[in-house]
């Protein structure tokens, strides 16, 4: 096949040229070079025809918004540059003033009601609250709520866990429900998030097994994301790297929420970035790899409340609700004695009236 043979000679003389020392399966970087400041490809006017034509694709290649080009033709690539002076976006939501159910609900993202990242529409729809700051009241065991993240250019489903406390506050734990990062097996209207077929990688149209969703979609990055160290994910991911050990108090992502309110107490996102490993024979050093994900790193971020915000949280706002609650009960009682007291008064006029009459 001329056209493959000539595909495989472009890449393997020019990627050498472009990367030098950073052409190797292993790299010795920072996490700053490798997430921000970027690795350097070499882009010069005197490049050889491969190396030139492979530097044009990089170039012209629509969306990649982890690339960086200089003016003398070099690019520079960070796997997360694209979070770097990202500008916000605009968001229009619910106040809740005559639905509490819909505070904090989306009605727009930039003035759309969907974005266009996705294979569907169900997969594009803005839907679910504004982040994890504002999250609807009156919260029960059997209570679900949709999340927006820009990051992932989708809606989190969000279900109850378990009751639990934080700082002496009585509180819901909610994660993610099992349709996030779900087979399309399990979730066939998870098929809108599936990008090209790779055997071994994918199941039928090119959708990933559980456990991963490929990412390029949303932000134009290369990688797949996954829970930290494959947790929930398909065995075929855990059983095929090395050193992994999956643990739901290490690796989960959950958010304590207090249940009157809907205040967030305290919230763990984690999440692993994974690279695609497909052996190719167009590059001597990928020929031999096996189909698989190939962990890079994995992060997490954690917010809560202050002893401040906690202490504010119990002396302003929960004891508050327990007197309301407690003066509802008192009321109660003395509208129920009332009533009782006005049903014997009319017995008693009743019986009155009844022997005058005799």
């Amino acid at each position: 096949m001329p056209s493959l043979n000539f595909v495989n000679e472009l890449l393997e003389l020019g990627f050498p040229e472009l990367l030098r020392d950073n052409y190797a399966m292993r790299l010795n970087r920072t996490v700053d070079e490798l997430l921000f400041s970027g690795i350097t490809t070499h882009c010069p006017p005197n490049a050889s025809l491969s190396a030139a034509t492979v530097c044009s694709i990089l170039r012209h290649f629509p969306g990649l918004k982890s690339l960086q080009k200089y003016p003398n033709g070099d690019m520079n690539v960070g796997i997360m540059r694209f979070k770097n002076d990202t500008l916000s976006d605009t968001y229009e939501v619910y106040r809740g003033n005559h639905d509490f159910d819909k505070i904090g609900q989306i009605v727009t993202l930039n003035g759309q009601q969907s974005v266009d990242n996705w294979y569907g529409d169900e997969c594009n729809k803005v839907a679910g609250s504004y982040g994890e700051t504002l999250l609807k009241p009156f919260l029960t065991e059997d209570s679900t709520m949709k999340v927006y993240g820009s990051d992932l250019c989708s809606s989190l489903p969000v279900g109850f866990k378990e009751t639990s406390s934080y700082e002496g506050v009585d509180s819901f734990k909610f994660g993610p429900q099992k349709k996030f990062l779900g087979s399309v097996v399990d979730y066939p209207e998870n098929y809108c998030y599936c990008p090209g077929s790779i055997d071994g990688i994918t199941l039928g149209q090119g959708c990933m097994k559980a456990g991963a969703m490929e990412f390029s979609a949303c932000q134009a990055v290369p990688v797949v994301l996954s829970f930290p160290h494959f947790y929930k994910a398909s065995s075929h991911f855990q059983n095929a790297v090395g050193g992994l050990d999956p643990d739901s108090d290490k690796h989960e992502s959950y958010i304590h929420l207090e249940p009157i309110t809907g205040i967030p107490l305290k919230g763990v996102k984690r999440i692993q970035i994974n690279f695609q490993m497909k052996g190719t024979p167009a590059m001597k050093i990928t020929k031999n790899a096996r189909d698989t994900l190939i962990p890079f790193l994995w992060v997490e971020e954690v917010a809560a409340l202050g002893d401040d915000q906690v202490n504010l949280l119990k002396d302003m706002l929960l004891k508050m609700l327990k007197i309301l609650s407690i003066v509802r009960w008192v009321l109660i009682a003395v509208g129920s004695l009332m009533v009782l007291v006005g049903c014997v008064m009319s017995f008693l006029s009743a019986r009155k009236e009844h022997r005058h009459q005799y």
